[in-house]
């Protein structure tokens, strides 16, 4: 809806301007100012999935617990030491998987779903080029992850969660053509760049307020080793988790 504004806005601003500005350098001044302003906000929609520019995304939970979501996986060394930390804590998260991956770790994948947790789209391959794909190939990028996760788990796929967070209208039609929910977040951890675990540890709990879906990423040393002592710490603040039955009946 506010791409389409913003369509709106260039397209009536430079109408006017044709139409009611003589002075041709004015005219073309003004002109260059509308299409600078256009290109602002489209990048910035591009880049800020917060935004919602091209299409509405979840980004908290109608509840007071805090949700951790998981990207990149499946890490055939981390992330089976993250599902046990996890069920250690009686926690329950999504993992955003890249298809790739799950076609040469299915057996991790069937072991995040036995073990109670969700698992979503986040692309075959993971490319940072993603919002520069054609139509096709992003579609099939999307579709091929699908079939792996209804291939593996028998169910259809509900969630997906573009790489590092862009979009574009080509995106916005796949995924809104598949009738899938995109998934953003409220707090991110940084846990790809605050290779400290007690620096990464801190940003958590600070992020970590009620009804708040946390960024992370299974693929990672730094947040596995971080996990058990931000969870024991979190807890003791009060913080409490989505669990397996407010998993299921959890509202996004």
């Amino acid at each position: 809806m506010r791409h389409k504004i913003n369509i709106l806005f260039l397209v009536v601003g430079v109408l006017s301007v044709q139409l009611f500005v003589d002075d041709p350098k004015f005219k073309w001044t003004c002109t260059l100012i509308i299409i600078g302003v256009f290109l602002f906000f489209l990048f910035l929609g591009v880049l800020t999935l917060r935004l919602n520019y091209f299409l509405p995304a979840v980004h908290k939970i109608n509840s007071k617990e805090v949700l951790l979501t998981f990207d990149d996986g499946p890490d055939p060394e981390f992330t089976p030491q993250i599902l046990e930390i996890l069920k250690e804590n009686d926690i329950k998260s999504i993992f955003f998987i890249i298809g790739s991956k799950a076609e040469k770790h299915p057996n991790i994948i069937s072991k995040i779903l036995s073990d109670g947790h969700l698992i979503a789209n986040h692309t075959y391959t993971h490319s940072n080029l993603f919002p520069l794909f054609s139509s096709k190939k992003v579609f099939k990028e999307i579709q091929l992850t699908n079939d792996i996760i209804r291939n593996i788990s028998g169910k259809e796929n509900l969630f997906f969660r573009p790489p590092i967070g862009y979009t574009n209208p080509i995106i916005a039609r796949a995924v809104s053509s598949m009738e899938l929910t995109l998934i953003g977040w409220s707090g991110r951890s940084y846990d790809t760049v605050l290779t400290s675990v007690d620096l990464l540890k801190k940003r958590v709990l600070k992020i970590s307020k009620p009804g708040r879906i946390i960024l992370l990423h299974d693929n990672l040393r730094q947040t596995r080793l971080m996990l058990p002592l931000y969870l024991a710490e979190a807890k003791k603040n009060g913080i409490i988790f989505v669990n397996e039955k407010s998993l299921s009946s959890l509202s996004i």
